[in-house]
């Protein structure tokens, strides 16, 4: 799998919009402090703007500028290397990143991984973008809804409908019928979490197998 020289371009352009995401992301941290959020809630709400304005954003141009998923996926791992050294050396970016969990390292693999392994059976680009889209704006906004509207981070349902009703036209425009029914039961897995499984893993694989099972069932 050769990549051109555009691609590349793309890779770097794409991956410096994303740290820009990041760093720009301070600000609504600093600001939702002065009006009276506590530090966690305040990185929460960072947290998932950099999902959804970065990841999610980005995500929209790989099939457009990717012949594959090859310099995505690297670019990917890349930053969830990067986010773990942060973990690992104690210097953590505290305006999204907290010290008991390193679930936005998990968001970068799955992100990463499941576009590659769906790209791996479909071909696909437009179907492999499905998973990374769900946790980058289904459960962007999720978390967005329940610390707004909760005040905390929570596994309340409000979030979950909330999920359903970004994600579903993400899947149908995308995918048809495998689509939806991809949106609508990483929907429902988000609730949950097993110990170092969190929720951006159980989405991408719940996402991933529904569209690689359907994708096969069509041929």
């Amino acid at each position: 799998m050769s990549v051109s020289s555009s691609e590349i371009a793309w890779m770097i352009a794409l991956s410096l919009y994303v740290y820009l995401v990041v760093i720009a992301s301070k600000y609504p941290y600093k600001w939702l402090l002065s009006r009276g959020f506590n530090e966690h809630r305040a990185a929460y709400v960072s947290r998932k703007i950099i999902h959804i304005f970065g990841a999610g954003v980005a995500t929209l141009f790989v099939p457009y500028v990717f012949s594959t998923p090859v310099l995505p996926f690297i670019a990917g791992m890349a930053l969830a290397a990067y986010l773990y050294y942060h973990h690992r050396s104690q210097r953590l970016l505290d305006w999204f990143q907290f010290r008991e969990n390193m679930y936005e390292v998990n968001f970068a693999v799955a992100w990463a991984v499941s576009m590659l392994v769906v790209w791996l059976v479909t071909k696909n680009l437009f179907i492999s973008i499905i998973p990374g889209l769900l946790i980058a704006f289904g459960d962007g906004v999720t978390g967005l809804a329940r610390n707004l509207l909760i005040k905390r981070r929570s596994k309340h349902w409000i979030g979950n409908l909330f999920m359903l009703i970004v994600s579903v036209p993400i899947g149908y425009l995308i995918a048809g019928l495998t689509g939806v029914v991809a949106a609508a039961v990483a929907s429902y897995v988000e609730r949950y979490e097993y110990k170092n499984l969190d929720d951006n893993f159980l989405i991408a694989i719940a996402s991933s197998i529904i569209l690689i099972v359907g994708f096969i069932m069509q041929y």
